[in-house]
């Protein structure tokens, strides 16, 4: 799930800041359909697990990270998406993501990009060779996933 162990950069943590805080959020927002005990978190992140408590603990205060449920010893955590500085942040990483998967669309020279609401019909040959990504009310693209017209 992380980046990080791959050598890849983050265009979350270019935004936010290079800090363990900030590694544990974006953690969280990659993942936030799922939660996650302590130790996984550790283990993805490759800090001590005591570590990764304190900001966990800190995130929880701030209302940004919540307990989801717990399984024996086990606690389980998952970003709180009713908190208006979560959503802020996951709104700062969609961006940053949607951005980068509009520049390499772009880059790629075989292919035109449209938005769906600058085309007629998905099925029309016309738009064969183009990438049609939609687009919704506020102006942001969602890129993810991108269909290919038939």
């Amino acid at each position: 799930m992380s980046d990080r162990d791959s050598g890849e950069e983050s265009l979350f943590l270019d935004i936010v800041g290079y800090s363990l805080r900030n590694m544990v959020v974006e953690f969280f927002i990659e993942g936030r359909e799922l939660d996650f005990p302590i130790s996984r978190i550790s283990s993805e992140l490759g800090n001590h697990r005591s570590t990764i408590y304190g900001c966990v603990k800190e995130l929880m205060k701030q209302g940004i990270v919540i307990i989801s449920r717990k399984i024996g010893t086990s606690t389980f955590y998952k970003i709180n998406l009713n908190n208006g500085h979560s959503n802020q942040l996951v709104e700062i990483f969609d961006k940053a993501i949607n951005e980068r998967m509009l520049s390499m669309i772009r880059e790629n020279k075989k292919s035109e990009l449209l938005f769906d609401d600058e085309i007629k019909s998905y099925t029309d040959k016309a738009y064969r060779n183009h990438y049609i990504l939609p687009r919704n009310k506020i102006g942001i693209n969602t890129t993810v996933p991108c269909i290919m017209a038939a």
